[in-house]
């Protein structure tokens, strides 16, 4: 026997899933049992009375769709599946036990989720993965371990070279504020492709303002920046969703 939820007829309900569609059992038990949790709650504590004779179906297949099975629960206890091909991919050891881990229960029924069941999955960061992947395929975990390395390092060098004329107090503000930050994104993440883009853009906004300012020598023009800044964020767009922070700051810069 296996229970189910559903939708039909403009109505949430639960019901007996059967081989030609399902029997409805929230059109008799409803009233007062509104939900599949609620009703298998009452059945183990004996208060139900046994369950009709299943001898049809109230909706045939394609009358109905199916819902989460249980869209309330208390709480979700997981066993990891697909790890040990994730595993090898990384050149990790395998466990010698099962994986278990649990899920807040808002990860099934928060309607706001990103990937929350049943709604449109944006994977903003794909290009970031599929980097990740090529990188590893060619040279390894240990390769992709020291690209990404010089990823999160890199910004933190740009930042001390644009303020190299500004003392070494400065110096080691930028460092101390830097390093904190990066042990965040320490292993290898798509939001370490933020930390690096952010740099850059703040690279090009200094070169505009020494243009802007007169900082700089001659008149020579970065026109070549603000293509830049918009390559940047065409990039940006496809490896991480902290463009977003990219827009707001230029958005102030300009102001």
């Amino acid at each position: 026997m296996r229970f189910v939820s559903f939708f039909a007829d403009g109505r949430a309900s639960y019901g007996i899933a059967h081989r030609d569609g399902v029997f409805d059992l929230g059109a008799r038990f409803g009233t007062v049992l509104p939900d599949l949790k609620s009703f298998l709650h009452a059945r183990a504590l004996g208060l139900t009375e046994s369950l009709p004779s299943v001898s049809g179906v109230d909706y045939c297949s394609g009358e109905f769709s199916y819902r989460r099975v249980i869209g309330n629960p208390d709480k979700i206890l997981c066993v990891g599946l697909n790890y040990a091909t994730h595993i090898r991919e990384m050149g990790r050891d395998l466990p010698t036990t099962p994986t278990l881990f649990s899920k807040l229960p808002r990860a099934l029924t928060d309607p706001f989720a990103t990937i929350s069941q049943g709604g449109t999955w944006l994977n903003q960061q794909w290009l970031s993965e599929l980097a990740f992947f090529r990188v590893s395929q060619a040279i390894g975990p240990t390769g992709l371990t020291v690209l990404y390395a010089v990823l999160i390092t890199a910004p933190l060098a740009l930042l001390l070279w644009i303020c190299r004329r500004k003392g070494t107090g400065m110096l080691v503000a930028v460092a101390a504020f830097y390093f904190p930050g990066v042990l965040a994104v320490i292993h290898p993440r798509a939001a370490g492709f933020t930390v690096l883009i952010f740099t850059l853009l703040v690279g090009l906004l200094v070169v505009l303002w020494r243009e802007r300012g007169g900082a700089g020598s001659g008149r020579r023009g970065a026109w070549w920046a603000p293509l830049a800044i918009l390559a940047l964020f065409a990039l940006w767009a496809n490896l991480h969703g902290g463009f977003i922070a990219g827009l707001l700051f230029w958005t102030w810069h300009i102001r």
